[in-house]
């Protein structure tokens, strides 16, 4: 009797231990399934070839968002078959100040094919050099070149030369087309680097605008058919323009962040920061693996009007609700009043197609920014004459009146 009950007492607690252990797995199952992936990190370029006083203050309001600075210190272009060397203007001290890692950034020109006659070891390593002695914490160096497929085993034997006339202790990082992962010889590209950053902006025709999203999508994927052990995406974070330029071989000239003085038609290529925001996203809940960092093309600065404003990039990266609150007010005393309008939302909105006003005794009045105007007696109206918008934080003057009395209907 007393050999059953021991018998029993084992059978029953073998039972107990594996449903327990089952249930161990299924909640450790769900609670793995519960956890949220890990956050993305963002870097940032800095594009501007000529810095100016509001560098510092720009710098300070984007450090909780971005742990590495991408800056562009060189630029090479070929715009009459000789070489044309440009260094920008960079506050080393605001870098300095800053302490965040800095990527320093050198753009070839696309047009430059015969990389083979291109040296610019000897300009980068002093380069390098006075902005370490300056205290920036240099963190590597990125070669910016759209190289055409067809160069690409000519570009990968130019990037070994390079890397090996740079200090052993910076890695090497290239910029890299969607175009490229098509090419066989992509993966002895990505062997010559340290890692790469794949652009998936501007890179479409113009017919097909800055970005797309289910596009973008496709190039992450097959990036990772190659399984790069680490890499970067760059994501919009401006518009542009084309300009019709008949003397071009394309037909247009594109402006972004460096106006061009040109009276030619020009078409507005706008990104939606609802679409980048949906892509990163998928992103946060994707993990492709071996992604590092969500790099963003360009820092906004207060001059720059074809970049988001910081708002809006804060709102995106920081996976807030996007939305417009357009807010119009009257400014003034009478006689004199001005209209103005202001975005106090994070992102781009609309402009109202009719705005009506409420006057009394005016004798003078002028619409501005696009507006048509109606007058009946009292009654005022500012008729939109074509789309307008307004970015985050943009404020505009749209018309002034000469009343004795003004309010909005």
């Amino acid at each position: 009797m007393q050999l059953w009950r021991v018998i029993w007492r084992k059978v029953i607690w073998r039972k107990f231990s594996t449903a327990q252990a089952l249930c161990i797995g299924l909640l450790t199952l769900l609670l793995a399934s519960c956890t949220e992936p890990p956050a993305l990190q963002h870097q940032v370029y800095i594009w501007q070839r000529q810095w100016t006083e509001q560098h510092p203050a720009v710098l300070t309001q984007s450090k909780k968002d971005f742990n590495t600075l991408r800056v562009l210190a060189m630029q090479i272009d070929l715009p009459d078959g000789t070489y044309l060397w440009q260094q920008s203007r960079v506050d080393l001290t605001a870098l300095q100040q800053d302490a965040r890692p800095v990527i320093v950034v050198v753009r070839i020109d696309g047009t430059i094919t015969e990389l083979q006659h291109l040296s610019i070891a000897w300009t980068l390593k002093p380069l390098l050099k006075r902005w370490q002695d300056a205290g920036v914490k240099v963190a590597g160096v990125e070669i910016d070149y759209d190289s055409p497929r067809s160069q690409l085993p000519l570009y990968q034997v130019w990037l070994k030369q390079l890397k090996t006339n740079l200090p052993n202790d910076l890695p090497l990082r290239i910029t890299a087309l969607p175009d490229w992962l098509l090419a066989g010889e992509f993966p002895d590209l990505l062997s010559a680097v340290d890692g790469i950053t794949l652009q998936l902006h501007s890179i479409l025709s113009p017919e097909q605008g800055l970005f797309d999203v289910d596009v973008a999508k496709a190039w992450v994927r097959q990036l990772q058919v190659w399984e790069p052990k680490s890499f970067d995406i760059a994501l919009p974070a401006y518009h542009s323009a084309l300009i019709a330029a008949p003397t071009s071989k394309s037909g247009y000239v594109v402006e972004s962040e460096v106006p061009i003085a040109s009276q030619g038609e020009r078409r507005e290529m706008y990104v939606d920061p609802a679409s980048v925001a949906e892509f990163l996203d998928w992103l946060q809940q994707t993990q492709p693996e071996g992604l590092a960092n969500v790099v963003w093309f360009r820092l906004p600065m207060p001059h720059d009007k074809r970049a988001w404003p910081l708002p809006t990039l804060q709102a995106v990266i920081r996976q807030q609700p996007l939305a417009a609150n357009i807010e119009l007010s009257i400014t003034g005393d009478a006689p004199l009043f001005e209209l103005v309008a202001k975005n106090t939302g994070n992102t781009p909105g609309a402009m109202p197609e009719i705005i009506d006003l409420l006057g009394t005794n005016c004798s003078g009045m002028d619409p501005l920014a696009d507006y048509v105007l109606q007058q009946t007696g009292d009654d005022i109206s500012l008729k939109r004459s074509k789309n307008l918008g307004l970015a985050a934080g943009q404020q505009l003057k749209l018309g002034w009146f000469r009343c004795q009395t003004l309010q909005l209907d």
